[in-house]
C-alpha cells in the first residue's frame, strides 16, 4: 500500500466461509458471501473487503446480489469516493438496496446484511448494515492487545435503534412476549452479551412477520416499512504503526466469541492469516455446537497490517475513532489461498 509521504506497507489478507449446519435441511445453502477487491478501480494504495450475510428464502441471492453491486456502485462514485467517502458509501448502500429492490429477486422478506472495509493510504473507512461486524487489533505502548470494534451491531438490544424503529411503526418484542409467554409491554432482555436465545424483533402493528433481529439491511423491503433502513453508519480512522489486524466477519462468529477473544485468536498465528481465520471459524462453528443443535454460516476475513511506520513528522497520525454516522466466499468450508496486497 503506497504512501502519500513515500514508501508503503503490506496488507495480508485471508478469507474462510463455512456453510451452517442445519439438522433438517441438510442442503440448505451457504447465505454468506464475501469479496476482496485488491487496488480498487487501479488505485494501488486503494483495497476493499466485505462481507455479506443473507437471511430470508432469497439470502443467498440478495448476498451475492449486494457482493456483485456495492463496488461497482462504488467505483461509479469513484470522484466522490475520493473526495468523500462517507457520501459515497451512503449513497452505495441505498442505490444497492433499491437495485435490489427493482431486480428479479424477491427481497420482501429477504435481504443481506452487510460490512465494508475501505483502505486508502493510512486511512480506513468501515460501513455497516446490520449485525456483522469489524474490529481492529492494536498494540498498545506496553505491548498488550487493545480491541477496537469498528462498527456497531445495529439490532433492537441498542436504545437508539430500538427507538428508531418504534418511530417508524415497528413493535418490538421477544418471542416469548408475541406468543403472550411474558408481558409484552415490560422490557425483557438486557445487553447483546446476556442474549438468552430470545432476542428482540421487529415486527408489524397487528401481525407475527418480519421478525427481524437487526434493524439495518440491504434488502427486505416489507421490513423496510417499519423502520429497518440501508443507510449505514460510517467509521473512519487512521491506521499507525500500533495497528495489527482487521477482522471482518458475520455475525455466526460474533454470537459466542466476543471480539477481544476474536482478536487474541488471530494473533497467536502471527503472519499466517490463513491459520487464523480458519481457526476462528472453526472456534466459532464448535461453540455453536456447544449451545445450540445446529449452526449459522460463519464467514470471517483477516488482514494483517504489516510495515506500517509512523509519519516522518513524528508527530503520528490524527486517530479519527469518533464515528461519522450518516442519515447517512470459500463457500463450503473449503480454504481459499491467501492474499498479499503491496506497493
Amino acid at each position: 500500500v503506497p504512501l502519500p509521504e513515500g514508501g508503503h506497507y503490506t496488507l495480508r489478507y485471508a478469507y474462510v466461509s463455512q456453510r451452517g449446519y442445519y439438522p433438517g435441511q441438510p442442503d440448505k445453502e451457504n447465505q454468506d458471501s464475501l469479496c476482496v477487491h485488491t487496488s480498487l478501480g487501479g488505485n494501488e494504495d486503494e483495497h476493499l473487503f466485505a462481507v455479506f450475510d443473507g437471511h430470508g428464502e432469497l439470502g443467498t441471492e440478495c448476498a451475492v446480489f449486494a457482493t456483485d453491486k456495492v463496488p461497482k456502485n462504488l467505483l461509479k462514485d469513484a470522484s466522490r469516493l475520493a473526495s468523500d467517502p462517507v457520501t459515497a458509501f451512503t449513497r452505495t448502500f441505498v442505490d444497492t438496496n433499491v437495485q435490489m429492490h427493482r431486480s428479479d429477486i424477491d427481497d420482501s422478506m429477504s435481504g443481506t446484511t452487510a460490512i465494508v472495509a475501505r483502505v486508502k493510504g493510512r486511512k480506513l473507512h468501515v460501513c455497516n448494515v446490520g449485525d456483522s461486524r469489524a474490529t481492529l487489533a492494536e498494540i498498545n505502548s506496553h505491548g498488550k492487545l487493545r480491541a477496537v470494534d469498528l462498527s456497531h451491531d445495529q439490532t433492537p438490544f441498542r436504545d437508539d435503534e430500538c427507538q428508531r424503529v418504534k418511530a417508524a411503526g415497528a413493535r418490538v418484542l421477544t418471542l416469548d412476549q408475541l406468543e403472550g409467554i411474558k408481558d409484552p409491554n415490560v422490557k425483557c432482555w438486557g445487553d447483546e452479551e446476556e442474549d438468552d436465545g430470545d432476542p428482540p424483533r421487529l415486527w408489524v402493528q397487528n401481525g407475527m412477520y418480519p421478525g427481524t433481529a437487526f434493524t439495518r439491511s440491504l434488502g427486505d423491503a416489507v421490513a423496510e416499512r417499519i423502520g429497518v433502513v440501508a443507510e449505514p453508519e460510517i467509521t473512519e480512522r487512521e491506521l499507525t504503526h500500533n495497528s495489527r489486524y482487521i477482522v471482518l466477519a458475520s455475525d455466526g462468529v460474533f454470537e459466542f466469541l466476543p471480539s477481544r477473544t476474536v482478536l487474541e485468536m488471530v494473533m497467536e498465528h502471527g503472519d499466517d492469516v490463513q491459520e487464523a481465520a480458519l481457526e476462528v471459524v472453526t472456534e466459532s462453528y464448535r461453540m455453536w455446537l456447544q449451545y445450540e443443535t445446529r449452526t449459522d454460516d460463519i464467514t470471517c476475513v483477516v488482514i494483517q497490517v504489516v510495515g506500517l511506520e509512523p509519519p516522518p513528522s513524528g508527530r503520528g497520525p490524527r486517530m479519527s475513532i469518533g464515528a461519522r454516522l450518516s442519515q447517512s466466499r470459500k463457500n463450503g468450508g473449503s480454504l481459499s489461498p491467501s492474499g498479499t496486497a503491496e506497493g
